[in-house]
C-alpha cells in the first residue's frame, strides 16, 4: 500500500555522536535552534488550512496507472433563413483539456483532436474521483483563442466524476443551455485562424467575451484596443449561434491585424456611405461568408431571423456610387457582392466567370493595403478602389475577369487606365 498525504510537513532529525569535545560544545549551543525548528514543524502540521491546500484531503490507497479516453461534443443551434433552427451536435476540436483529481489536483492535460477525442495516461489512487474539464481555449500552436465570461474567466465544461480505474472512457458534452454557445464561438474563430495561419504564419490571438443573457451596447463588435470581440448573449439577440455575425467581426480583426482599415465606425445598414466604411463592412461580411462557404448571411433574433444573399445582392444600393465618381458614397452591399463573385463558382451572372481561393483573394488586402505606404486610389482612405489597385500591384492574373465583375456592378474603377501597370 502507498499513500498520498496533502498538507502535512515532517521534519526528520539526525542524531550524530561527536567524540571531539569542542564540536560537541558547539552542537550543544545550537540545541535551542533545533528545538525551535521542531516546534515550527509541529505548528505547521497542526495549522489550519492556508488556502493553498483548500479542498485537499489526505487520501490513502493503491497508486494505479490510468489510461483514460474521452470524446467532447457541444450542441450547436444553427439559425435558418425561415426563422427556424437546426440543432447539431459537433465535436469540440483542438481545445485544451485537463484531467482533475481530488481537490482539483491536475493529473494530466492535453488537446483534443479534430474529432473531439482526447486521452491521457497518468497515475492516480484507485477509486479516486476523476473529472475531465475541456476549456474554451484553443490548443493550436499558431494561434490563441479564448472564450471568456464577463469576469474574464474561461468557459469550460466538465464530465461527471468517475472512480479511477485502469481503463476509463468518459463523455464530455456542452449543451445549448450551458457552455454550448462558448464552444460554438471557439469553433468558428479558432477554425478560421487555423486557415489563416497556413498562409500567414502565427497570427495574433484574441478573446471572445460572452455571457449568457448579457447584451452589449454595440450588440456584437470587435474592440481593437482590447484584441477582443464582444458577443451579445441576450435572449432578444443571441449572437453566440450566429456564425455570420461572429465571423463578420473576425473580418474586422483581420483588417486591424493583417491588413489595414480607416473605417470611422458607426451604424451601417447597406445605405450608401463613406467608401472606407462601405469597404470595411462589406469586406467583413464577405470574409465571414467565404469562410462558411455560404453566400447567405443570417442573423437571428428572439422573434426571427434577418438574412441577405451575397450571390443575389439586389436593390438600388448594390449598384455604382451615388454620383458616379470613384470617391463617391457607395454601399457595403456592392462591396460584398463584388468580392463574393470573385470567390464563388461563377453562376448565375453572365459576367461572373471567375473562381478564386479565399486566401488568394486576401493577399491584396495583406500585401497591398497592409503595406507601409500603399498608393491611395480615389477616396482618401482604405476602400474598394485601393483593393483593386492592390490586385493589380501584387501581380494577380486574370485582371480582365475581375474587371468584368466590377464593371457589371457599375463601379467606376479605371481599368482602362489603372494607377499601376496591369500584370
Amino acid at each position: 500500500m502507498r499513500s498520498r498525504a496533502l498538507g502535512v510537513c515532517l521534519l526528520p532529525v539526525l542524531v550524530i555522536p561527536f567524540r571531539d569535545p569542542e564540536t560537541c560544545s558547539k552542537m550543544t549551543r545550537l540545541a535551542p535552534l533545533f528545538g525551535l525548528l521542531l516546534a515550527l514543524a509541529a505548528c505547521a502540521a497542526e495549522a489550519p488550512d492556508d488556502g493553498f491546500t483548500a479542498g485537499r484531503v489526505a487520501l490513502e490507497g493503491e497508486v494505479i496507472t490510468v489510461q483514460l479516453s474521452f470524446t467532447a461534443t457541444f450542441e450547436d443551434w444553427k439559425p435558418l433563413v425561415d426563422g427556424g433552427e437546426e440543432v447539431v451536435v459537433r465535436p469540440i476540436r483542438l481545445a485544451r483539456f485537463e484531467v482533475l483529481g481530488e481537490g482539483d489536483l491536475l493529473l494530466a492535460a492535453g488537446v483534443t483532436n479534430a474529432a473531439g477525442a482526447g486521452g491521457a495516461v497518468f497515475e492516480a489512487l484507485g477509486g479516486e474521483p476523476l473529472r475531465v474539464r475541456v476549456l474554451a481555449l484553443s490548443g493550436h500552436r499558431m494561434s490563441a483563442v479564448a472564450v471568456r465570461s464577463e469576469d474574464y474567466a474561461i468557459h469550460a465544461v466538465e464530465s461527471a466524476a468517475v472512480a479511477a480505474a485502469p481503463i476509463l472512457d468518459v463523455g464530455v458534452h456542452a449543451d445549448a443551455e450551458g457552455a454550448g454557445g462558448a464552444f460554438n464561438l471557439l469553433d468558428d474563430v479558432a477554425g478560421a485562424l487555423r486557415i489563416l495561419s497556413e498562409r500567414y504564419g502565427p497570427v495574433e490571438g484574441l478573446d471572445l467575451v460572452w455571457t449568457p443573457g448579457l447584451a452589449h451596447p454595440c450588440g456584437s463588435c470587435y474592440m481593437p484596443w482590447a484584441h477582443a470581440i464582444l458577443v451579445g448573449g441576450s435572449m432578444a439577440d443571441p449572437d453566440q449561434w450566429d456564425d455570420s455575425v461572429i465571423l463578420h467581426e473576425l473580418g474586422h480583426w483581420f483588417e486591424e491585424t493583417l491588413a489595414a482599415t480607416t473605417n470611422p465606425g458607426g451604424p451601417h445598414d447597406g445605405s450608401p456611405t463613406e467608401p472606407d466604411q462601405a469597404w470595411s463592412e462589406g469586406f467583413a461580411s464577405f470574409f465571414g461568408q467565404a469562410l462558411l462557404g455560404d453566400p447567405v448571411y443570417v442573423d437571428s433574433f428572439g422573434d426571427g431571423t434577418w438574412s441577405m444573399d451575397l450571390e443575389r445582392m439586389g436593390g438600388a444600393h448594390a449598384w455604382g456610387t451615388v454620383d458616379g465618381a470613384l470617391a463617391g458614397a457607395v454601399s457595403e452591399n456592392l462591396v460584398s457582392a463584388v468580392l463574393w463573385d470573385l470567390f464563388d463558382a461563377g453562376a448565375p451572372e453572365p459576367a461572373d466567370t471567375l473562381t478564386m481561393d479565399l486566401l488568394v483573394l486576401l493577399d491584396p488586402a495583406v500585401a497591398w493595403l497592409g503595406a507601409e505606404v500603399p498608393l491611395d486610389t480615389g477616396f482618401p482612405g482604405v476602400d474598394l478602389a485601393d483593393y483593386l489597385t492592390g490586385w493589380l500591384a501584387v501581380g494577380n492574373a486574370r485582371w480582365w475577369s475581375v474587371a468584368k465583375i466590377v464593371l457589371a456592378r457599375d463601379y467606376p474603377y479605371p481599368f482602362h487606365a489603372p494607377p499601376v501597370p496591369a500584370p
